[in-house]
């Protein structure tokens, strides 16, 4: 296509044949895919077929667990934010409140909950919280203990971007979210990145030995 499109002399079509097509890496368009001498270029499904372009990952491989929850490796990965089952969005498992007795503090937060130094995969727990149109979501960085009450770090460079926004200090948390210990609905997740496992509670319905899992 672009060995083509300086000698053009009308518009080019790009076609892709039906199927899924997985990036290993990101798919970059620069100046020299755009049309020229007032030509443009369309990328489009095959007429009568349905092509889709993805880079997520698919996941295969799941084994059954307790209490519902299946699991399967997925290796090292930085992070994953979003998971689909069957073209459907997932949750990734969460709290259904703020710890109790929350507070904000400068680099995170306070809490009268002790419980929140002992998740496992301390630094996967995920602090969400909202300013006006704004979700902010940092990872726990430690937990110390004093006089009864539980002081949250939470990642200092996710810190300093909330505070590049919203200024010192942010609202407190609205859940936590990541932590196996949150895993207890139908269509939850969970992430640990330091093993590389993926978590998931099945909906009813939902065969993981044969979904389509992104």
């Amino acid at each position: 296509m672009r060995s083509i499109s300086s000698s053009a002399t009308s518009d080019i079509y790009v076609y892709l044949r039906a199927g899924t097509y997985r990036l290993a890496q990101t798919l970059a368009f620069g100046p020299g895919d755009s049309g020229q001498n007032g030509n443009q270029i369309h990328w489009m499904s095959y007429p009568g077929e349905s092509a889709a372009i993805s880079g997520g990952l698919q996941v295969t491989g799941w084994m059954q667990g307790a209490n519902g929850v299946w699991k399967a490796h997925v290796g090292s990965i930085p992070g994953i934010l979003q998971m689909w089952v069957n073209g459907n969005r997932a949750t990734r498992a969460r709290t259904a409140a703020a710890p109790a007795g929350v507070a904000r503090s400068n680099d995170g937060f306070t809490t009268t909950d002790l419980s929140v130094a002992s998740f496992g995969n301390l630094r996967n727990v995920t602090m969400v919280t909202r300013w006006d149109y704004v979700w902010i979501k940092c990872p726990f960085d430690h937990v110390t203990i004093a006089a009864a009450v539980a002081d949250v770090a939470l990642s200092p460079a996710c810190v300093s971007n909330a505070v590049a926004v919203l200024g010192p200090g942010f609202p407190a948390p609205v859940w936590l979210e990541n932590a196996l210990e949150f895993l207890d609905s139908p269509g939850e997740w969970y992430f640990d990145a330091a093993a590389g496992d993926l978590y998931y509670m099945p909906r009813p319905g939902e065969d993981l030995t044969t979904a389509d899992v992104e």
